[in-house]
Formats: structure tokens, C-alpha cells, sequence
């Protein structure tokens, strides 16, 4: 039988539009749900494991009791020393005589040992030339007994050698060792300084040590227009520090800044002289010249400390000018502790009437600024009888002044 042809009719096309789009809305809610179910396992399988593991933090037990057993450990530093004499039989004795008085040394891990030369007649000047010729390394020291010297008598070398007439006693040699090559009670006081803050060591004046160190050179000039100079004081300053500086670069890095102030003061009216033939500055206004002074100097923008150096020229009117010291004694130059030295530079009468330009003696100025900085390094030494250093011939500072500095530096 033929089936029969039934078309839909609109009412029944309407009643189907709704059921329609039932279905479709319940996928579209299912792949919804799905999404938001994958989204949840990426993050909790993925992205909470990844942040779990880029954020996390490593978190290792200190070793407390050991670090507290630190606090116990002195610091020790080594020291190789090799001893000189004519005869084998009593360099030794002076090895043992040596190690005994260097066993109670609380810093200084002493190595002695005979040392090989041949000085034959030499003097102890032409022993240091050969020194200087072949120069002996950082940390070592030689002592050496040699006849050219006056009975009793030690010399201590600008290299890092000790010279000993026979006669002199160990302990003597021992005494200039510690006092003057390391400078043992200097350190004492630094570590004391450094494990007890608040005592008073005798550091409070003195430099600390720091790994840079700005240097500026100024010259000061109240009246240009009165008093002229002509002089360059990078170029005359730099030729002559320059040797310092390479001598002090494992100590620490030094950067030489020069400035000209004018029209700048001391800030403090000279009192005239009792014979009337100078001015003078009483020691009671020293100290007040360095805070107002300093202020006009300036140091730049610098994260190392500043040592200032000034060059001052008086005024016509106040010259000739000098400090007195607390002796009465009238002097050119007076240094501050940490802070840097002045030096004052007097016109001459030619140079004030006729106005003829100075030329300063670049050479003594520099020396006057070297000495400054040889006392801000502390580098001074208390005399010891018969004993004397070999005079400055090059080089600003001895090498085993530098060898005490670098000791000094890492503490």
C-alpha cells in the first residue's frame, strides 16, 4: 500500500523550535563545564606544581654552634723572615733566640730560616741597591748582620731588610720587628677595637681602613686679584704623588681630585705675633677652621671617603701667617686626624707690591702633603735607642710599610 505524503504543518513547526534550542543550550552548558573543568586540571596539575616550584625557597639550618665558635678563633698571620749572619753556627743561635721571643705573638705566625747571601763588603747602602734590584716579596722581611755599622747600631732598610751590627742584642732586633715592621701593638688595638666597639683603643683617631679613598688637592686664594700664581697643580701635584698612589693601590684605590677656591677664607681673624713680625693662628682656633673650610671645599657626589689637602695664600694684609703649636712654636702646616692637613704658602713683599705671580716649590709642598698622609696611615714610629731608619730615597713609603698597611687593610 502506498504510504501516504504528510507535510508539516506550521503549528507543528513551531511546537519543534523550542525543543531545538533546549538541546543546543545544554551543549553549549556541557562544553562550558568541560572548559572550566579542563581550565581547573590545568591549573591544579600545571600551573599550581610550576608556582610550587619557581617560588620556592630553600630554607637550610645554620650551623649556629659554629659560627659562635668563631668568635673564638684569633686572627694569624704569616710572616716569613730569614736571618743573615757571617757564621752558620750563630745564625742559628739567633733563629732559636728569635723564635722564643716571637712564640707569644697573639697575630704573627713567625717562620724563621737562614737566609743565602753573599753581602761580602757591601755597605748597607749598596745592600739596599741590590735589594731594590731584585726586590723581595710581600709578607717577607730579612735581618742582617753586617760590620759596616757602628757597634750597637740597627738601620732598618726602605725594602724590607734589617741591618744589625754583631753586637746587638736579639731583643733589641725583636723590639724593632714588633714595634716598627708589624706594628704589633697598632693591631692589637684594631682588633680590640673591632670585638669591643665602644673601648676606647686609640682608633677613634685614626684612619680607618676603607677600599677607596678620594684625594683633593685645593688651593685657596682669598685675593686673586692681589696675590697671583702660575702653577698647574695637576700636572706638578700628579708627578709627584703618582709613585705614592702606585705604592698604595693593594691597599686600597685612591682617585686625586685638585680644585682653586677663591675669594674663600679661614673663617678666623689672626692675632699679630708678640714681636709684631707676623700673624698667628693661636691652636685654640685651629679646630675651627676645618668645619667652615670644609664646607666650601666640597668632595663631589662619592661613596669613598674624602682626605682634603689645602694649599692656603694668605692675604697680603695677613702675611706673613703661620699656626702656633701648643709649645709656642710657629709652623706652616698643621694636619687633622681623618679629616687631611693645611699648609700655608706666604707671599713675598715683591709678590704683594709689584704683584708678580708666585711659583710655588711644588717639591717641598708635596712633601709637606706626603708627611701629612704618612701621619693620617699612622705611619710613625716611637724611637728605639741605636736604631734609626734609612733615609727616603724614591718611593714615599718603605715596602714593609706597605706590607703593615695591607695587614692592616684585611683585619
Amino acid at each position: 500500500m502506498a504510504a501516504e505524503d504528510r507535510s508539516v504543518t506550521p503549528d507543528e513547526e513551531s511546537s519543534q523550535e523550542p525543543q531545538v534550542a533546549k538541546n543546543k543550550n545544554d551543549r553549549t552548558e556541557a562544553l562550558r563545564m568541560w572548559s572550566a573543568i579542563s581550565f581547573a586540571l590545568i591549573i591544579l596539575g600545571l600551573g599550581i606544581p610550576l608556582w610550587w616550584k619557581t617560588t620556592e625557597v630553600y630554607r637550610v639550618t645554620l650551623p649556629y654552634a659554629e659560627i659562635d665558635e668563631l668568635q673564638l678563633l684569633e686572627p694569624r698571620m704569616a710572616v716569613n723572615i730569614s736571618v743573615y749572619t757571617e757564621y752558620p753556627s750563630r745564625t742559628n743561635k739567633r733563629i732559636v733566640e728569635l723564635k722564643n721571643a716571637f712564640a707569644s705573638s697573639k697575630l704573627f705566625d713567625i717562620h724563621l730560616s737562614p737566609a743565602k747571601l753573599d753581602i761580602g763588603e757591601g755597605t748597607v747602602v749598596e745592600l739596599e741597591k741590590f735589594e731594590s734590584d731584585i726586590p723581595s716579596k710581600p709578607g717577607s722581611f730579612k735581618i742582617v748582620e753586617t760590620n759596616k755599622l757602628q757597634p750597637g747600631t740597627v738601620v732598618v732598610g726602605n725594602h724590607r731588610s734589617l741591618y744589625f751590627q754583631p753586637e746587638v742584642k736579639t731583643e733589641v732586633i725583636v723590639e724593632v720587628v714588633k714595634k716598627w715592621i708589624l706594628r704589633e701593638s697598632y693591631l692589637d688595638d684594631m682588633v680590640a677595637s673591632l670585638e669591643y666597639p665602644g673601648s676606647r683603643s686609640g682608633q677613634e683617631r685614626r684612619l680607618k681602613s676603607e677600599p677607596c679613598f678620594d684625594i683633593v688637592f685645593t688651593t685657596v686664594n682669598p685675593e686673586p686679584d692681589q696675590v697671583k700664581m702660575k702653577f698647574d697643580t695637576e700636572t706638578s701635584i700628579k708627578s709627584i704623588i703618582d709613585p705614592l698612589l702606585d705604592q698604595l693601590k693593594p691597599v686600597a684605590d685612591l682617585k686625586v681630585k685638585s680644585q682653586w677656591l677663591y675669594f674663600v677664607d679661614m673663617g678666623q681673624d689672626p692675632k699679630r705675633s708678640p714681636d709684631d713680625s707676623s700673624f698667628v693662628i693661636t691652636p685654640d682656633r685651629i679646630p675651627h677652621i676645618i668645619s667652615p673650610l670644609e664646607k666650601k671645599l666640597g668632595s663631589g657626589v662619592s661613596s669613598c671617603p674624602c682626605l682634603h689637602f689645602v694649599l692656603y695664600i694668605p692675604r697680603c694684609s695677613e702675611a706673613p701667617l703661620y699656626f702656633a703649636s701648643s709649645d709656642g712654636e710657629l709652623q706652616t702646616a698643621v694636619v687633622s686626624p681623618k679629616w687631611g692637613g693645611i699648609q700655608i704658602h706666604n707671599p713675598s713683599r715683591e709678590n704683594c707690591v709689584n704683584k708678580t705671580a708666585m711659583t710655588p716649590d711644588m717639591a717641598k709642598v708635596a712633601e709637606v702633603f706626603v708627611s701629612h698622609l704618612r701621619y693620617l696611615l699612622d705611619l710613625r714610629y716611637q724611637p728605639i735607642a741605636a736604631t734609626k731608619l734609612l733615609t727616603l730615597s724614591t718611593a714615599p713609603l718603605r715596602d714593609w710599610e706597605v706590607d703593615s698597611l695591607y695587614r692592616s687593610r684585611i683585619l
